[in-house]
């Protein structure tokens, strides 16, 4: 993807209401290199990306659903991007990543903005960091289990590593807890020890080769309640 040339201001030191401008009309006007696309709608957002048009503080991503849609939304330097439970910039991203994201509405404006991006990286992997890449885990990663459910709904009960979820139409799901899985509670990345009975909460969950189900990601708050 082309980028556009933007006026060299060092990361991090571009004031808040500057960087929600820029994205802001970044998803306004027609970007050269940039194909026209739909905003992301506030919630969660799963998908694989496309490309990004900015710099590492601030810009534009455009990533496709699975339906094959192509959206876009904004992101800034507090936009938390992870990848194998680390933070990464945006420009470590490439092209057939699986993402889920945590997408937020900037207020008084339609733009979007992206909260939390967790990253299940394409292959092959030695287009990344090979250092990195070869310290990684394997066998427990993440990228060893990708979401296919989404289960909704209150903590009933948590022993141990195991998870109960009462879901909207009362059945009960049993959730492993991985050392791997992610944890947001209004877009702040939390711990285990955070998940406790009572909350209502939106879990990405797996299967595995058993048929048993586990978490890759668990986020509640205003978020979670809407869903």
């Amino acid at each position: 993807m082309n980028r556009s040339p933007h006026a060299r201001v060092p990361d991090g030191k571009r004031p808040v209401a500057s960087r929600l401008i820029v994205y802001a009309c970044l998803l306004a006007v027609s970007v050269p290199g940039v194909i026209s696309a739909e905003n992301m709608r506030r919630g969660i957002f799963q998908g694989t990306m496309v490309g990004f048009e900015g710099t590492a503080s601030v810009g534009l991503l455009q990533a496709k659903t699975d339906e094959g849609m192509l959206q876009d939304c904004g992101y800034d330097v507090n936009s938390y991007f992870e990848l194998n439970r680390e933070r990464i910039p945006v420009t470590k991203l490439i092209a057939g990543d699986r993402l889920d994201i945590i997408v937020d509405q900037v207020i008084g404006t339609r733009a979007c903005y992206m909260r939390i991006v967790h990253v299940l990286a394409a292959e092959p992997r030695s287009v990344r960091d090979t250092r990195k890449a070869a310290s990684a885990p394997v066998s427990r990663s993440l990228l060893s289990l990708r979401p296919t459910r989404t289960i909704a709904g209150m903590v009933v009960g948590k022993e141990g590593n195991i998870a109960t979820i009462r879901g909207r139409d009362g059945k009960d799901s049993m959730i492993t807890l991985r050392p791997e899985t992610s944890y947001f509670g209004d877009g702040v990345k939390m711990q285990a020890s955070d998940l406790v009975a009572n909350m209502r909460v939106s879990v990405q969950a797996g299967s595995t080769l058993s048929g048993s189900l586990e978490a890759v990601q668990i986020i509640w708050g205003s978020i979670a309640a809407g869903r």
